[in-house]
């Protein structure tokens, strides 16, 4: 059910008001609708409790998307003004949840303490609204300020300023694109004048279920290195199936002269050469398409280190058979013709005269030019295989600053759940208890967002008594008094945040990069900290080393750790729980389970996991550039092999009276192999040479990606000819040392 199509559009960072305007001004949609997406909520009663994703949508979402559910219906215009606890649950919660019982319309579902009527399942495949996320349910939008917690306070149906909500349109028909695009931006000016907007935050309509967000632009630029990587492949196996089809061309020439000379057409022939070149070429795409769908099914499951689950669907639909499918034909077309033109163009009294393999020395030019092309595509793809093989060893050797061994992270949301902010540090304060006494647990700490979770919160901050009373962006840790000791992460100076003494205003422990920009050249000690709006401030207890916070890959950034006992309304929002333990991690994850449950049985716990594996997630995407561009360069290389192989041994079946004349006048062996290995090896450097250069330009497409290296790295594109070299050195002998076996006699005797 992919949401990219012709006639959806949408329109991003929109407010509920944006939606209401847009609704009743738009003359140029079918319909609008709104949609809210990443909720969390807490699915409970009946079993494990869960935390679960989902959208808040208005009653035309169903109908606008083009999805209709299997079980059920949608909403209803009424459900969007009256307060109405029904929901659309997921094909998959259904099975997961219900067994995919047919029966389960008007049963309930508890999600965040409040009872939700089921009305309807959605179809099978059906992910939701955002491409990275796969929504388990669907409420209507008169129940945000219940599914939501925070939704109330922030005014989220009232305001213009809470501006994630994304509204769907479906065009017209006989409306333009351009045209919709010209009504947007009058609607959104008069949005703007009524209310004062910023310029900067109106909005854009763009087509539906397309890639948005600060990281859009990376995954595509990676994409689209991908793309160029998987074409460069597709030309060094096409190449070296023209070659070995001009070869098979060559030994057919007496076959085609025959056809040709008792009345076969010129037009017959190529249509019957390019029928078997499509043949081929089918089988192979058949393997290709086979092999896909078990590596896409692989790569499907690789988790992210992100504080929400995004799912991986790159699983190839219909489209992408039709593709292949297409591609499989042009390509047989392309590399095909010149052989079966070659064959069809041919003399037949001269086909029935010469023998085929004194023909074929006429022919090796274009054969050599596809063997340099195979080398130069080779050159390339082995660069780019040692720029993220050479990148991802890098990221292995970083030290994220923290002791990850032994430590078992799990994550608590007390919002969803209806706590309170003194209800929630008594909660916290209460599991502590309950962990810390578990046999083989050495401590435990919180943190507000666990290491590597591709994530930071940052927020501004000015020095007290400095004289440029500038703003310095520092990101912001609420801890736990023992999240320093539970990852080993050492006090430089001052002292840990301690529970037990009371301090007259909040404390703070900042990082060694924190302290150098807040206090270049000073001591931090005791100093204070206030915030950009100066209500608040913080005094300066202790430094730490740098630690790695959002990425493993990131440069050295400030920090300010924060007291969780100092700031309290951060409990309520959810932490993660670090158990160091003096036993295997995962040991202990059902003994701590039941100790929460047994505090409360309906608060889910999500996110377990060692800390040793989020830390390998981390370089989830290294290594994955690392397998593919890798995989890709080994494989362009051994086609390269194999078809210089080829190309060598034909020629030395082409010259064996060349080679057994020269024997027989007294050349030695190891002069013939060293002839024969010439000629090959002299198309390998050729190829090498032009094949550097698209590298060093190529490089630059994947710059962006790499870390610790440049683009144009001194060891890789030193070792890439070397590894060619050594490689077509070992697909040039072995002909070669066939030809050195040639008995003269013999040979002279066949010909």
């Amino acid at each position: 059910y992919p949401l990219r199509r012709q006639r959806q559009m949408c329109i991003r960072d929109s407010s509920y008001p944006d939606y209401v305007d847009f609704r009743d001004q738009s003359s140029s949609f079918d319909g609008v609708c709104a949609t809210y997406p990443g909720v969390v909520a807490s699915l409970s009663g009946g079993g494990i409790p869960d935390r679960v994703s989902g959208e808040v949508v208005t009653a035309d979402y169903f109908r606008l998307v083009g999805v209709r559910p299997v079980l059920g219906r949608g909403f209803v215009p009424e459900e969007d003004i009256v307060s109405s606890p029904v929901v659309v649950v997921s094909h998959a919660l259904w099975q997961r949840n219900f067994g995919a019982e047919p029966g389960v319309l008007g049963k309930t579902v508890r999600m965040n303490n409040r009872s939700y009527a089921i009305v309807g399942v959605a179809p099978e495949g059906f992910r939701g609204t955002r491409r990275e996320f796969a929504a388990d349910f669907w409420v209507p939008v008169s129940m945000a300020e219940h599914i939501m917690p925070w939704a109330v306070e922030a005014k989220l149906l009232a305001t213009r300023d809470q501006r994630g909500f994304l509204l769907l349109g479906r065009l017209k028909r006989g409306v333009r694109r351009e045209a919709a695009v010209a009504e947007v931006g009058l609607i959104s000016d008069r949005i703007r004048k009524l209310t004062g907007l910023p310029r900067g935050k109106t909005v854009s309509l763009a087509m539906a279920g397309g890639l948005a967000g600060p990281q859009a632009q990376r995954i595509v630029s990676w994409t689209t290195a991908l793309m160029v990587v998987v074409v460069m492949l597709l030309l060094i196996a096409c190449a070296n199936v023209a070659n070995l089809q001009l070869t098979r061309a060559i030994s057919r020439r007496r076959e085609i002269g025959i056809r040709l000379a008792i009345g076969a057409g010129r037009v017959r022939i190529i249509r019957q050469l390019l029928t078997e070149s499509i043949l081929l070429s089918g089988v192979g795409a058949a393997v290709g398409f086979s092999l896909a769908v078990a590596a896409t099914r692989a790569m499907s499951q690789i988790e992210l280190p992100t504080r929400e689950t995004i799912t991986v669907d790159v699983s190839p639909d219909g489209n992408v058979l039709l593709f292949t499918a297409a591609l499989a034909i042009a390509t047989a077309i392309v590399f095909g013709v010149a052989p079966a033109l070659r064959s069809a163009s041919q003399d037949p009294a001269r086909g029935l005269k010469e023998d085929s393999f004194r023909s074929a020395v006429t022919g090796f030019g274009l054969r050599h030019v596809l063997v340099t092309s195979q080398v130069a595509l080779s050159v390339v793809l082995l660069a780019a295989a040692g720029l993220f093989l050479r990148s991802f060893w890098k990221m292995l050797a970083i030290d994220p600053g923290f002791r990850p061994e032994g430590v078992l992270v799990l994550n608590l949301d007390p919002r969803l759940q209806g706590y309170s902010k003194d209800g929630a540090i008594r909660l916290f304060r209460s599991v502590e208890e309950r962990l810390t006494a578990l046999p083989g647990v050495r401590s435990m700490g919180f943190v507000s967002i666990v290491p590597l979770s591709n994530y930071t919160s940052g927020r501004g901050f000015r020095v007290d008594g400095q004289r440029d009373d500038k703003t310095r962006q520092v990101n912001v840790l609420v801890v736990g008094s023992r999240y320093f000791e539970t990852l080993g992460i050492p006090l430089l100076r001052g002292r840990n945040f301690d529970r037990t003494r009371s301090a007259a205003e909040p404390e703070a422990v900042i990082s060694e990069t924190a302290a150098k920009l807040l206090f270049p050249g000073e001591n931090p000690m005791g100093r204070r900290i206030l915030t950009y709006d100066r209500k608040r401030a913080y005094e300066v207890i202790g430094v730490v080393p740098d630690s790695k916070l959002a990425t493993i890959g990131e440069a050295p950034s400030a920090c300010m750790y924060q007291s969780l006992d100092q700031e309290p309304g951060s409990a309520v929002y959810g932490m993660a729980l670090l158990v160091k333990t003096e036993i295997d991690p995962r040991a202990i994850v059902q003994p701590v389970r039941d100790q929460i449950a047994a505090l409360d049985r309906d608060l889910p716990v999500y996110g377990v996991e060692t800390m040793e594996a989020h830390v390998r997630k981390s370089l989830v995407g290294s290594r994955l550039s690392a397998t593919l561009f890798g995989s890709f360069g080994v494989f362009g290389l051994a086609i390269a092999a194999v078809g210089l192989y080829g190309l060598m041994s034909y020629t030395v079946r082409c010259r064996t009276k060349e080679i057994a004349i020269r024997a027989a006048l007294g050349a030695s062996p190891t002069g013939l192999v060293r002839t024969v290995t010439a000629q090959g090896m002299g198309l390998v450097a050729a190829g090498t040479v032009v094949g550097l250069v698209a590298a060093l330009a190529a490089a630059r497409l994947v710059s962006s990606f790499l870390y610790g290296i440049t683009a144009t790295d001194a060891a890789t594109f030193a070792a890439t000819p070397v590894v060619l070299f050594l490689a077509a050195l070992a697909a040039c002998h072995f002909p070669a040392r066939r030809a050195a076996k040639i008995d003269p006699m013999e040979a002279l005797r066949y010909e």
